[in-house]
């Protein structure tokens, strides 16, 4: 191998100085470069002054090289060309704990003499200094790592060696150019932005922590894709892109970007912590199959403009598409502090509709896997999870083709419904719609228009959850292939509820159900259940209940702890079990089970007229 060690004692002169043209040449063994040795200081410069060659050189006796190359130096002055020709790495880092200028690919003329080299290392860990790759596209057989202050991708960035990763890490933003594109054979691809642990004070709203500029793509061929940093926020210490901006910048930026991990996992952590705009702000392709799980986390201090909603995770009017096989999908928009209280932890989409396409659909899609849609306030009296006309959100299943079969879940304080598109979920699955806390901010109307399909194909539909106190309205027909559960203040019926495939029908309030005025039609090829939330229901039970049609397998009204009173006032037949709990039990009426089932009243007092 060959080494140069140099050194100076002024940060003002040069470190090492290169006149003429250099050939630097070796077979094999490292070839190093080293600045800044027997006790020189920093800022010390590489100077060349024409055409300098390092690994291999085509005509000379030096034809090929497997050289392990390091340059190491603060700064910089160049003429002439710095070609490297190597199939062994490239390390190019500072002496010094960082460089002391900005560093540009485009000074340096890679993979030379039909040599690519297996692995390149831009900076060292605690870098500061901008990296800025330009110019022409760069290839390795391994590994690529780039450290920096700001890094900025110009150019095409490709690892070929299977499991090679590629890793930006910069303590401030890192940027890729539109068109441009970053891919590993089977390697992860690592963003890490505000590697201190502070949020970056970008210079303009139109860029994030991270951004990934119009058509740009990160390629993984089954690798890990993971956009983040190193903030604090909701899934632990150490993930979020950060920014910090006097008049808001989002976290992370996607704009028409392809994202493929082609099997491996794609997580994606984006923070805005000053006033105000988006944790993840985003249109474009995420996508990867077999098993592997996409997750996107946003936290922001959102707001509105009276133009533009800012929230945790924002969708831009435009199409959307993240979209998995086997594995889970996560969307979880969590707001954390607010400007105003206009805004939703998701926005779908970024303002409201006026006029124009409205097929700028959204789809969250997976195959087999389970998806969960969560939009939270936080601590502030925002909302949820906020919809305008722009396009319909598909949720399982895409508009034509396969029928998903994993769970969707949604869990929001309170959903803002758009006017003229709406949710269209389709699984064979189990589907719930619960609140964030104990209970919905705000009374829930399911489905919120003729545009919201709740749960089509599902093997179950579950709304509210134990301990929901907000009302809730069933405002269309579901029919659903296995239980349906409704968890409410008061539940009012606008319609009828079927289900299919022995599934039950249950209703959790501790009040009457509503919205009687004219019949109503509850068809469970299951059992029916009246259960009150609390220990009690707050008013007597009449049964049948006035206006409600029933056909079940079973009928339970109350619980073990209910003292209020059950009345049977009209001849009641089951075709299965009955089961009543309450203080005083009534029957004016005959009740009877049928299918050899048994009939169990459990009272303080049991009377029989």
């Amino acid at each position: 191998g060959i080494t140069i060690s140099t050194s100076q004692q002024s940060s003002t002169t040069y470190d090492a100085v290169f006149r003429g043209v250099t050939n630097i040449l070796a077979k094999s063994g490292p070839i190093q470069l080293l600045g800044k040795q027997d006790g020189g200081i920093a800022n010390g410069k590489w100077y060349t002054g024409a055409d300098f060659y390092l690994g291999s050189k085509a005509s000379t006796t030096v034809p090929t090289s497997s050289s392990n190359v390091t340059i190491q130096y603060d700064r910089f002055e160049f003429s002439g060309t710095r070609n490297i020709a190597t199939t062994g790495s490239v390390t190019f880092q500072p002496a010094s704990t960082s460089f002391g200028q900005e560093v540009l690919t485009s000074w340096f003329n890679w993979n030379q003499n039909g040599q690519t080299m297996s692995g390149l290392t831009i900076g060292k860990l605690d870098n500061t200094a901008n990296v800025t790759h330009q110019t022409t596209a760069i290839t390795a057989a391994g590994p690529i790592t780039a450290y920096g202050g700001e890094i900025t991708v110009s150019q095409n960035l490709t690892s070929t060696l299977s499991g090679a990763d590629i890793l930006l890490q910069a303590t401030g933003a890192i940027s890729l150019a539109a068109d441009k594109v970053i891919q590993t054979n089977v390697g992860d691809i690592t963003f890490r932005a505000n590697a201190s642990g502070t949020a970056v004070p970008v210079s303009s709203s139109t860029i994030g922590a991270i951004t990934l500029a119009n058509g740009s793509s990160l390629l993984s061929t089954g690798g890990n894709i993971t956009l983040g940093g190193n903030f604090l926020g909701v899934q632990g210490a150490g993930l979020y892109a950060a920014t910090n901006r006097i008049g808001g910048a989002p976290g992370i930026l996607l704009t028409n970007a392809t994202l493929t991990a082609a099997g491996g996992n794609i997580n994606i952590y984006g923070k805005c912590i000053s006033s105000y705009d988006d944790g993840i702000r985003l249109y474009g392709n995420i996508t990867t199959n077999g098993s592997g799980s996409i997750g996107l986390y946003g936290e922001a201090f959102g707001g509105n403009n009276t133009v533009t909603f800012f929230g945790g995770i924002t969708f831009v009017t435009a199409p959307s598409l993240v979209e998995t096989d086997a594995g889970n999908l996560t969307l979880s928009g969590t707001l954390t502090s607010v400007q105003n209280t206009d805004t939703y932890g998701i926005n779908f989409y970024r303002t409201t509709y006026t006029s124009g396409s409205q097929a700028n659909h959204v789809q969250l899609l997976s195959k087999t896997g389970n998806i969960q849609i969560l939009g939270s306030p936080g601590t502030t009296a925002a909302g949820g999870i906020g919809h305008s006309s722009w396009g319909n959100i598909f949720v399982g299943s895409p508009a034509s083709g396969y029928t998903a079969t994993g769970s969707v879940k949604f869990t929001y304080s309170n959903l803002v419904n758009a006017g003229g598109s709406g949710f269209k979920v389709k699984t064979s699955g189990p589907v719930t719609y619960e609140p964030v806390g104990a209970s919905f901010s705000l009374a829930q109307i399911l489905p919120p228009t003729i545009n919201y399909v709740l749960a089509e194909s599902a093997s179950s539909l579950t709304i509210g959850k134990s301990g929901n106190t907000a009302n809730i309205t069933m405002s269309s027909a579901q029919t659903v292939a296995g239980p349906i559960s409704v968890y409410g203040g008061t539940i009012t019926l606008n319609t009828g509820l079927t289900t299919t495939n022995n599934g039950a029908i249950s209703f959790y309030s501790d009040n009457a159900i509503a919205g009687l005025s004219s019949p109503r039609t509850v068809t469970a090829s299951g059992a029916m259940n009246f259960i009150p939330q609390s220990a009690s229901f707050g008013a007597a039970v009449t049964y049948p209940i006035a206006n409600l049609n029933v056909t079940s397998t079973g009928l339970l009204i109350g619980k073990t702890t209910n003292v209020a009173n059950v009345t049977f006032g009209n001849t009641t037949s089951i075709n299965g079990p009955i089961t009543v709990y309450g203080g005083t039990v009534a029957l004016i009426e005959n009740i009877s089970s049928s299918a050899n089932s048994t009939i169990s009243l459990y009272a303080n007092v049991l009377t029989i007229d």
